[in-house]
This record gives structure tokens, C-alpha cells and sequence, in this order.
């Protein structure tokens, strides 16, 4: 059925692809870097459910002085996440990726 599909899709793609950036599990190993290790723990997505609690809950406790009590990173995170702006996700990229570049780069 069309779910069935969906579904081994989508688990196909957890498992090949980084949710974070978007790098897939051979692109990665071409550079020596290890998928596993990058989604769990360079882009864990846990890290950024948890700090999307953070968020909202610092909102929740500080809705007049958000500002104050986090820092403007985090509050520049925030506004685009109420917005569903998605554009502080690493997009095809991070930093063991990029230093993995730099290193081809300068040979």
C-alpha cells in the first residue's frame, strides 16, 4: 500500500540520510566520516528537540524578557522556529564535513 511505502521511505531515509543536514551515509563516508557518529552525535536531533523545549519553556517562564535570560543566538533560534523557518538547520553541511573539505582542499 501507499503507507507501506511511505513508511519503508521514510525509515530508509533515517537511516541513510542525516536529518539535520541533509549529507547522506555515502557522501559522508567519502570524507572518513562515520554516519552513525555524525546523527548521533554531531546532528543528534535529540539535541535540537531538547533545545526547542529549552526554548519554550524559557518562554513560558520569561514571555515579557525573553531577551534576558537566553542568549541571542537561542532568541534568534526561537523567533524562526515560531515562525517555522527552518533555515538555522545546517543545510548540507557541519563542521566534521567542512574541516574534511578544508583537509582535501589542501592537498
Amino acid at each position: 500500500t501507499s503507507k507501506k511505502k511511505e513508511r519503508e521511505s521514510a525509515l530508509h531515509d533515517m537511516n541513510t540520510k542525516c536529518t539535520v543536514c541533509g549529507l547522506t551515509k555515502d557522501q559522508l563516508n567519502t570524507k572518513g566520516i562515520d554516519f552513525k557518529d555524525h546523527s548521533d552525535e554531531e546532528h543528534s536531533i535529540w539535541s535540537y528537540i531538547h533545545l526547542f523545549y529549552y526554548l519554550d519553556k524559557m518562554h513560558r517562564s520569561h514571555k515579557k524578557n525573553l531577551k534576558k535570560h537566553i542568549s541571542a543566538v537561542q532568541y534568534e533560534v526561537y523567533e524562526k522556529y515560531k515562525k517555522n523557518d527552518i533555515s538555522f538547520f545546517p543545510d548540507g553541511a557541519s563542521i566534521s564535513w567542512n574541516r574534511a573539505n578544508e583537509m582535501m582542499n589542501k592537498f
